[in-house]
């Protein structure tokens, strides 16, 4: 998108999307961004969110490895604390 918008595109109006992928059967995470005047920025401030405490919060819900994910969500913010501090990517 960035290059379409660099060759003279204009990326108003746009749609934007991203997504991770962690190795399960779904996205790691899906974002999209319809209709803002900067799609672009607005898709990397939502990824900027997503990394910062999703993707570490993420790792105890359901999986392959762990069906039932994490079932006593009382814990989860010192889980999510202890991912940060693991450097979890």
């Amino acid at each position: 998108m960035r290059a379409a918008e660099a060759a003279g595109g204009t990326s108003a109006q746009a749609i934007g999307g991203a997504a991770g992928h962690d190795g399960e059967d779904y996205p790691l995470y899906d974002l999209r961004v319809d209709d803002h005047v900067d799609p672009l920025r607005e898709l990397g401030g939502l990824h900027d969110v997503a990394r910062e405490r999703w993707v570490h919060f993420r790792r105890w819900m359901p999986s392959r490895e762990n069906p039932s994910g994490l079932t006593d969500r009382s814990g989860s913010r010192a889980l999510v604390a202890k991912s940060i501090a693991e450097g979890y990517e």
